[in-house]
C-alpha cells in the first residue's frame, strides 16, 4: 500500500488516504494476532476438564456469557427511544438529540444494555449446554464433509501438476482476458453521489426579460414543491391554472433569476434553482426519494408544464471544489481567426452530432441534459457615439458614457443602515424607460456649457446581434458545453462519446473541471498496481533469498484485476477510482493466499518432499485457512454492497469490486498457486517438471511419502 500514498494530484489524494489507513490498521492488527489473540482464543473457546483418563481439551462453541451480549444489544436497539423519553431526552432523529449532554446519552446506552444483557445471560446460563450439543453435531459434520472436499481437491490439484503446461497455456489465456477485460470496461472518476441537493439550469430564448424568467421559475416551483403540500410560499394558482401535487422527497427549493450559477454568468434570459432533497434519516429507504429519481422525474415535469424554456437538472458534483455541478463541461475553442458565428455553428454542431451517440444495447442516448448558453446571435443595441459631434456640442465623452451607466445599468452610491440592516443605493432608469430605444435617445447629458443636450444629439442606435458572454479558455476565444451521461452509462463512455462527436465536427475542443481530471489521471490505477506487485515482489525475494520462488506468489496477482472487473461487467457498474483502489486491498489478498501455500510448500522441501508432493501437501494442509480467511473478508464486502444513505455510491463501487475479485482470485489461487510453485521450483532447479514422484504422491498419502526422493533445499536457489 505504501507506494501508492506518494501519488501527486486529486488521485493521489484518494490513494494517499486509503493506504496510509490500510497500511496502519495492518500493522495494528499483525501486533494484535501475535500477541493478543492466541491467548484470548484460548480463554474464550476452550475449557480444560479432568477425566479419568486424565485431562481432555474440549471445544466450547459458543460462550455462555455470547446471549447476554445480542440481549444486551437488542434491547439497545429495540427500548432505548423508550429508556431516552424517560429521561427527558429528545427522539434521536431530530437535531436537539446530538446537543443532549453526552454523559446523558451514555446513561440512556447503560440502562437500555442492562435489562437485555440480565435476560440472555440467565438464558445462556441455562441453554448453553444443548446448545453447544447441537452446533458440536453441526461442526462435527461439516468437517466431515470439508474433509472429503479437501481430499478431492487434492487429487484435483495433483491431476493439474501433471497437466502444468496446459495449465499455463490457459493462465496465458486469463492473461489476455484480463487485458481484454480492463481495456473494454466502462470506466469511471469518481462516483456521482447523493449529497442532498440538485442543481437546475433554467435557459430562456435569447434576450427574454428577467419578467419573464421570473416567472418560469415561479412556475417550476410550483411543480417542485406542490400548491398543497405548504413548502411553496409564493403567489397561489389562480381559478381554472393546473395544480401541482410536487415532487416526493423535496424539503425545500430556493430559485435565482437572471443569473447561471452552473456557467458563473448574468443574463436576463438565464435562471438557477437550488433543489434541496429531505435528509437520509427522513427517507425511510423509500427509492422514489433519491436524487437521481428526483431528476428524473423534474425533468419529464419540466418538459411537460413549461413551453419556451429549456430546463436541465445536474446532480451535485461528486467533491466540492471540483465544478459546480455533476456531469462534465466541454471547451470548444476557436483557435485560428476569431469569428463568434462560426464559433456558435461549431458549438451546435458538436452538440447535434453528441445526441446522436446511442448505447449499443438499448440504442437509448449515452448523454442527456446537453446544451450551451453561447449565442451569437442575441438582439443588442449598439450605440455609436460620435465624437466630432460631441467635440461640435461641447459634450464630454466621459460624460455620455456615465449617463448610459448610471440609467441603462446602474450605479454604485453607497450604503446606510436602517431597521437594523444594511441596505445598497444603487442608481439606475425605471424600468419602463429602459424598454425603448426611444427613451435610451431621450436621456440628457451636461455640456461645458451647463446645457442639457439629449443623447440622440451625439449618438446614433441601430439593432445588431452578438454573444451575451464570450468565455476564454486557455487563451482561446471557447464556448462550453455542459452535459451529463445517461443511466447506465458511464462517465468514461460520455467523455468518448463527446471526443468523437468533437471530431465530427472537427472543432478543437478541451475538458475542463471534473473531466478534465478523469482526463489526467490515465493510467495511474496501472502504475499503482505495478508499484505494488513490484514491491511485494521485492519484500518476497529478500524473504526467500530467492528471485525465481517469489513469482510462484506474484503470479496470481493478475486474476484479482480480471475477477473484479468481471464482477463489474456483470452489475453493469464502471470500473472508477475506488474499484482501482479495491485492486491494491486484492493484491494484498491474492498474495497472502498463495504465500500461506508457497511458505508451507517449502518447508516440506526442506523436510526432503519434491516439488510435486510438496505442493500438493502444502495445498491441502493450507485450504482451510484460505477459504476461512478468504470467505471472511467477502461477507464483510456485503454490507459495503447493499449501503444506503449518504456515500452510499462510493461504498457500493468498492465493495462490488471488492466482492468478485476475492471470490474470484481465491478460486484461481487454489488452483494456479501449486501449479505456479511446481514449475518454478522444477525450472530452478534445472530440470522439467515434467520428472515426478510416484503414482501414489499426487494424494498426499503416507504411501507416498514413503517412495518420494528427497531433494536439495530450495534455500539454494538463489545462487542459480
Amino acid at each position: 500500500f505504501l507506494p501508492a500514498a506518494f501519488l501527486p494530484g486529486i488521485s493521489g489524494q484518494f490513494y494517499r488516504q486509503f493506504a496510509l489507513t490500510i497500511a496502519s490498521a495492518m500493522v495494528i492488527s499483525a501486533v494484535n494476532a501475535m500477541t493478543l489473540t492466541p491467548s484470548r482464543a484460548v480463554t474464550i473457546f476452550k475449557t480444560e476438564q479432568t477425566s479419568e483418563g486424565g485431562h481432555e481439551l474440549q471445544r466450547e462453541a459458543l460462550p455462555w456469557w455470547s446471549f447476554a451480549l445480542f440481549g444486551g444489544l437488542a434491547t439497545v436497539w429495540l427500548g432505548k427511544p423508550y429508556i431516552a423519553s424517560l429521561l427527558g431526552l429528545p427522539p434521536a432523529d431530530t437535531p436537539e438529540y446530538e446537543l443532549a449532554p453526552k454523559w446523558l446519552l451514555y446513561t440512556a446506552t447503560g440502562l437500555s444494555f442492562l435489562p437485555g444483557a440480565l435476560a440472555g445471560g440467565v438464558l445462556g446460563w441455562l441453554i448453553i449446554r444443548p446448545v453447544n450439543f447441537v452446533l458440536g453435531k453441526f461442526f462435527r459434520a461439516f468437517n466431515w464433509v470439508f474433509e472429503r472436499v479437501t481430499a478431492l481437491y487434492g487429487r484435483t490439484v495433483g491431476g493439474l501438476l501433471r497437466l502444468s503446461v496446459i495449465v499455463l497455456l490457459l493462465y496465458g489465456g486469463l492473461l489476455f482476458l484480463t487485458y481484454r477485460n480492463m481495456t473494454t470496461a466502462p470506466s469511471g472518476f469518481i462516483p456521482e453521489q447523493d449529497q442532498g441537493y440538485l442543481l437546475v439550469n433554467v435557459q430562456l430564448p435569447d434576450a427574454a426579460s428577467v419578467q419573464r424568467t421570473s416567472e418560469v421559475m415561479k412556475k417550476l416551483e410550483r411543480i417542485v414543491l406542490g400548491d398543497d403540500t405548504g413548502l411553496y410560499k409564493g403567489p397561489a394558482a389562480t381559478r381554472g391554472e393546473k395544480r401541482y401535487e410536487g415532487i416526493p422527497g423535496v424539503a425545500d427549493m430556493l430559485s435565482i433569476a437572471g443569473t447561471s450559477f452552473l456557467l458563473s454568468t448574468n443574463a436576463s434570459h438565464l435562471g438557477t434553482a437550488f433543489v434541496t432533497l429531505k435528509p437520509f434519516a427522513d427517507r425511510k429507504g423509500r427509492h422514489e426519494e433519491y436524487d437521481a429519481v428526483v431528476a428524473a422525474r423534474l425533468i419529464r415535469l419540466s418538459g411537460e408544464e413549461i413551453d419556451g424554456a429549456i430546463v436541465t437538472v445536474f446532480r451535485a458534483p461528486p467533491i466540492r471544489g471540483l465544478g459546480n455541478a455533476g456531469g462534465f463541461k466541454l471547451q470548444v475553442e476557436q483557435r485560428g481567426f476569431v469569428d463568434l458565428a462560426e464559433l456558435q455553428k461549431s458549438t451546435n454542431q458538436v452538440i447535434a452530432e453528441a445526441r446522436q451517440a446511442t448505447q449499443p444495447e438499448t440504442m437509448a442516448p449515452e448523454l442527456v441534459g446537453l446544451f450551451t448558453i453561447y449565442s451569437a446571435q442575441t438582439p443588442q443595441l449598439y450605440v455609436d457615439i460620435d465624437r466630432t459631434q460631441c467635440e461640435k456640442l461641447g459634450v464630454d465623452m466621459q460624460d455620455a458614457f456615465d449617463t448610459l451607466q448610471v440609467y441603462m445599468g446602474t450605479y454604485y452610491v453607497n450604503l446606510f443602515n436602517k431597521f437594523g440592516r444594511t441596505w445598497q443605493v444603487n442608481l439606475s432608469a425605471d424600468q419602463k424607460y429602459r424598454t425603448d430605444e426611444r427613451y435610451l435617445k431621450m436621456l440628457k447629458v451636461r455640456n461645458t456649457l451647463g446645457s442639457m443636450v439629449p443623447l440622440g444629439a451625439v449618438a446614433t442606435v441601430r439593432p445588431i446581434t452578438g454573444p451575451v458572454m464570450v468565455m476564454r479558455y486557455n487563451m482561446y476565444t471557447s464556448a462550453p458545453i455542459n452535459g451529463a451521461p445517461a443511466p447506465g452509462v458511464s462517465s468514461g463512455q460520455a467523455l468518448q462519446a463527446m471526443e468523437a462527436a468533437a471530431k465530427k465536427a472537427n472543432v478543437s475542443a478541451e475538458w475542463t473541471e471534473i473531466a478534465y481530471l478523469e482526463q489526467q489521471q490515465g493510467s495511474t490505477a496501472i502504475l499503482v498496481f505495478l508499484l505494488a506487485t513490484v514491491l511485494v515482489f521485492l519484500v518476497l525475494a529478500a524473504q526467500y533469498e530467492s528471485w525465481s520462488l517469489p513469482l510462484a506468489i506474484i503470479l496470481i496477482v493478475p486474476m484479482c484485476i480480471l475477477c473484479a472487473v468481471t464482477g463489474m461487467l456483470i452489475v453493469h457498474m464502471p470500473v472508477d477510482i475506488f474499484v482501482q483502489i479495491g485492486f491494491l486491498v486484492l493484491a494484498g489478498l491474492a498474495a497472502k493466499n498463495a504465500i500461506l501455500i508457497v511458505q508451507f510448500a517449502r518447508q516440506l522441501q526442506h523436510e526432503g518432499k519434491a516439488p510435486l508432493e510438496a505442493a500438493v501437501e502444502a495445498s491441502r494442509l493450507r485450504l482451510r485457512p484460505i477459504i476461512m480467511t478468504s470467505f471472511a473478508f467477502v461477507a464483510a464486502m456485503v454490507p459495503l454492497m447493499l449501503s444506503e444513505g449518504a456515500g452510499a455510491e462510493l461504498r457500493q463501487s468498492l465493495g462490488t469490486g471488492v466482492f468478485f475479485g476475492m471470490i474470484g482470485v481465491t478460486f484461481f489461487g487454489i488452483f494456479l498457486t501449486p501449479v505456479f510453485f511446481y514449475v518454478i521450483s522444477g525450472l530452478a532447479r534445472g530440470r522439467t517438471p515434467a520428472r515426478e514422484p510416484a503414482a501414489g504422491a499426487t494424494d498426499g498419502s503416507s504411501r507416498a511419502r514413503e517412495v518420494a526422493t528427497p531433494v536439495p533445499s530450495v534455500a539454494a536457489d538463489g545462487e542459480h
